[in-house]
């Protein structure tokens, strides 16, 4: 079969960027114990606690299946055979700044809290702490007709993830050496995950051409 080891078309194609994305979570759940994190303890403007985390992430991977494998023997020879999936879980990491309750620390330790209340020992209902997220990558922001900026942002990817929970929190090393923002590592477990497909048809720009 033949190969083109090089094509001129190569050099207008719209490579993915990391660092045009954002990961938007349904809503936070919160321990009732503690009282509702509100707008006015926000310090970056966020309307709630979902969205001052997006405003406040620094990184995350995205999702990764895996497909566990079952054999089937016969005499001296094996046959492989795909099982039941596995989602890997993704890490997601924020800034922490200095806003009170309103820091990724303090929200994702609600989050938290509604999983393992360490005050009395009691464990959470799923219903409770498990929560929808969506992870969309953006596009340069152009519409490649008028090569004139556009108003709306255009997705060029995304993913549903359903049942996120926090699996597990790391807060980060202190040191008196340091002058590094501080920042908050959350490892984010979920049920499954889904990559749209019918809308995104890889086209200059992407087909979606907002986001809410």
């Amino acid at each position: 079969m033949a190969i083109s080891l090089s094509s001129a078309i190569s050099g207008k194609r719209e490579p993915k960027r990391a660092n045009r994305w954002v990961l938007k979570f349904e809503s936070i759940p919160y321990n009732t114990n503690n009282g509702v994190v509100g707008s006015a303890q926000l310090s970056n403007g966020a309307s709630d606690t979902a969205e001052s985390l997006s405003i406040d992430l620094l990184s995350a991977s995205r999702p990764n299946l895996n497909m566990n494998m079952s054999e089937v023997s016969r005499l001296n020879e094996k046959w492989k055979f795909a099982s039941n999936p596995t989602w890997e879980p993704i890490s997601v990491v924020f800034y922490d700044f200095d806003s009170g309750q309103g820091s990724a620390t303090q929200i994702l330790w609600r989050w938290m809290q509604t999983i393992y209340d360490v005050l009395n020992g009691t464990m959470g209902y799923a219903a409770t702490y498990k929560v929808d997220a969506s992870l969309i990558l953006l596009g340069p922001g152009q519409t490649s007709a008028s090569n004139v900026s556009s108003t709306n942002i255009e997705i060029i990817e995304a993913w549903d993830l359903f049942g996120c929970f926090p699996n597990n929190m790391v807060t980060g090393e202190l040191s008196y050496e340091s002058t590094e923002a501080l920042r908050v590592t959350c490892e984010i477990q979920y049920d499954y995950a889904n990559l749209h497909t019918q809308s995104d048809t890889g086209g200059t720009g992407g087909t979606w051409k907002s986001i809410v």
